[in-house]
């Protein structure tokens, strides 16, 4: 196992996942800082709002993708001597998961500074578990479709994420155990990102989607 291997695959996580997409679309549709207009959140929410359908849409495809690919890919690319080994294999992809969701959430770009942690980790979930993903998305449109409060959806999901990987995810209990406890890890970041909208939920000041005002519940 080559250690340096392992340090360019994170790093390269963590840059893939610093890439500010929100950010981006904002300065090349609009020629704004997205970080000084509506909520001022880069995620997916405020550009819809700010930018309308098309540029949201495209955003979470990239902030997904920003998640995706380290899993999937970067295993092969930096450790193809051990990506055949199964025991070893999922170890890589959580660390490389994990380092594109800190950069997406600290950018470097951004001094540090990013979304919520979302559309990123929705990548690498599907890449590390679609079934258990999917039904955390089911829950995210059960929550979101009737009142239209992004950031119920997105804690709903979240909180959830951990007991659709109980159900759903098969064989070796090591293997399962890891999935639940960094599905865990990463629903405690997601609840912390988004501590601002529980405040703004606790007093009934959060804002629906459906209004032309509000806070991003998604990054």
């Amino acid at each position: 196992m080559s250690i340096t291997s392992i340090v360019l695959g994170c790093a390269a996580s963590y840059l893939i996942g610093s890439i500010p997409t929100g950010y981006i679309a904002g300065r090349v549709m609009k020629g704004v800082d997205l970080r000084k207009v509506g909520s001022g959140n880069l995620g997916t929410t405020n550009v819809f709002r700010s930018l309308g359908w098309g540029p949201a849409v495209a955003v979470f495809a990239v902030d997904m993708s920003k998640g995706l690919i380290p899993v999937l890919t970067f295993p092969g690319i930096f450790l193809s001597s051990e990506a055949g080994d199964p025991s070893l294999l999922l170890s890589y992809r959580i660390a490389f998961g994990t380092m594109a969701i800190m950069g997406h959430v600290w950018s470097f770009f951004l001094s540090f500074r990013g979304g919520k942690g979302v559309g990123t980790s929705f990548g690498v979930f599907l890449g590390l578990a679609p079934v258990a993903t999917f039904f955390s998305l089911a829950v995210w449109v059960v929550l979101v479709v009737p009142i239209g409060i992004v950031s119920i959806g997105s804690l709903g999901a979240a909180v959830s994420f951990p007991f659709f990987l109980l159900l759903t995810e098969q064989g070796i209990l090591e293997e399962k155990i890891s999935l639940f406890l960094f599905g865990s890890l990463v629903t405690i970041l997601v609840v912390y990102t988004h501590r601002s909208n529980i405040w703004r939920l606790l007093r009934g000041e959060e804002q629906s989607l459906k209004k032309k005002r509000g806070d991003d519940g998604v990054d």
